[in-house]
C-alpha cells in the first residue's frame, strides 16, 4: 500500500511541472522504511499446577469398619501389577512391599494401607446425579479334581492344535463325550454360567483355589438358552431370569 500511494503522488507532481513550463523535475522516490524487528515477547512465568485437594479417606465411608480389608488388600495386590497408571503403580509398590516385609499381612495392616494411600471420590454425573460404577465380575465356584454324581461337568482345556476361528463340534456333541483329562469338574449349572461370564475362581475340597479363564471357543454362533426354554415351556415367558435358569439346570 505504501508503494502504490508513493507512485501515484510522483506521477501527479510530474504532470503539473510540465504544464508550468519549467525544467523537468525528477521525482524523488519515497523512502522505504527500514524493517523493524518485532519487540521480543517476554515469556509468561509458568504457574505451577495446584495440587488437587485431598478428599476424605476411606475411613469416612459408611460401613468401613465392617469391611474385609485383608481380602480387599489381597485382591488389589494380586492384580495391580498390570496397571499402567502411575498413581496405581505407586500404591502397587507399597502393597507388594508390605507383602514382602509383613508375614502375614494382618487385617489392621491392610486397613492402614488403604487409609494412608487412597481418598474417597463421589461417583456423580456432571449434573450431580448418582453415578454408575461398573466392574468385572469373577465369581467363585466349588469344584472337584475328579468327577462324582454332583460335579460331573468338565472344565476343558483347548484341544491340541486348536486355532482361533476354527469351528469345532457343537456344545451337545462335546458334552456327550467328555474329555477324561479335564482340568476340573463342576456342577453343570455353575460351569454354564462361568462360561458365559468368561472366567471364575474354583475352590477345591482341600481349600486350594484355581483361576479359570477364557482360552478358546468352538466357533459356533452363541445362542442364549432363555428364549428356547420359554418356547419349549420349560420356563414361563416372564420368568426366564438367571436364577430361574440356574434352578432348572440344577
Amino acid at each position: 500500500m505504501v508503494k502504490v500511494r508513493g507512485a501515484a503522488g510522483a506521477l501527479l507532481f510530474s504532470v503539473l511541472a510540465a504544464c508550468a513550463g519549467g525544467p523537468p523535475v525528477t521525482p524523488t522516490p519515497a523512502p522505504i522504511p527500514a524493517p523493524t524487528s518485532p519487540s521480543p515477547v517476554e515469556p509468561r512465568p509458568t504457574q505451577p499446577r495446584p495440587e488437587p485437594a485431598r478428599g476424605p479417606g476411606p475411613a469416612s465411608l459408611p460401613g468401613w469398619d465392617a469391611e474385609d480389608h485383608l481380602a480387599a488388600f489381597n485382591a488389589f495386590a494380586d492384580g495391580c501389577r498390570v496397571s499402567r497408571d502411575a498413581a496405581t503403580r505407586t500404591q502397587c509398590d507399597r502393597a507388594l512391599h508390605i507383602r514382602r516385609t509383613s508375614r502375614p499381612v494382618t487385617p489392621s495392616l491392610a486397613r492402614a494401607f488403604f487409609e494412608a494411600g487412597f481418598t474417597v471420590v463421589a461417583a456423580q454425573t456432571p449434573d450431580g446425579g448418582s453415578g454408575l460404577l461398573t466392574s468385572y465380575f469373577a465369581p467363585e465356584y466349588s469344584a472337584r479334581r475328579t468327577p462324582d454324581a454332583e460335579f460331573d461337568a468338565p472344565v476343558l482345556a483347548p484341544p491340541a492344535g486348536w486355532r482361533r476361528g476354527q469351528t469345532l463340534p457343537p456344545r451337545a456333541a462335546i458334552e456327550a463325550a467328555p474329555d477324561p483329562a479335564a482340568l476340573a469338574w463342576m456342577r453343570a449349572e455353575d460351569l454354564f454360567f462361568m462360561q458365559i461370564q468368561g472366567s471364575g475362581y474354583l475352590t477345591f475340597e482341600d481349600g486350594s483355589k484355581a483361576r479359570a479363564a477364557y482360552a478358546a471357543d468352538n466357533g459356533q454362533t452363541f445362542v442364549g438358552i432363555a428364549r428356547p426354554m420359554t418356547q419349549q415351556g420349560l420356563l414361563p415367558q416372564n420368568g426366564a431370569s438367571g436364577d430361574a435358569i440356574r434352578g432348572w439346570l440344577a
